[in-house]
């Protein structure tokens, strides 16, 4: 049997406890830990610039097929009666504004790809 990991030791913003699993050897997660805030100061000022297009377009093509998969979920349980209709448009509304968020994520990393080819002089490499 698997021994699993320690919860981590943080309090949330919201006041509730976080629920990730603490790093080995650690009392926080990746998250909250206080050794790792440079780590992530950097990870968050990189932010997408490493992504490549395929591993984003593959994400976001995901994304977007479970989003569709819980909407049509959501219909099959409007029409058994077992969600109401207001209950199933809100899956909808939400899956709407998902898409719109991954679709602008996307067209920035596309933007962003191209700045950067546009300061790049021709025939070097980045």
């Amino acid at each position: 049997m698997v021994a699993q990991l320690p919860r981590c030791g943080a309090t949330r913003v919201d006041g509730t406890p976080c629920e990730a699993r603490a790093r080995t050897g650690r009392p926080f997660c990746w998250a909250h830990d206080p050794d790792l805030a440079d780590k992530r100061d950097e990870a968050r000022r990189e932010g997408g610039h490493n992504i490549t297009g395929a591993v984003a377009k593959r994400s976001t093509s995901a994304r977007i097929e479970r989003a569709a998969s819980l909407v049509e979920q959501a219909m099959t349980q409007v029409y058994k009666g077992k969600l109401t209709p207001a209950q199933g448009q809100a899956v909808a509304s939400d899956a709407r504004a998902l898409v719109r968020l991954l679709e602008v994520g996307e067209l920035n990393q596309r933007l962003l790809r191209l700045e950067n080819a546009a300061k790049t002089p021709q025939g070097q490499a980045e």
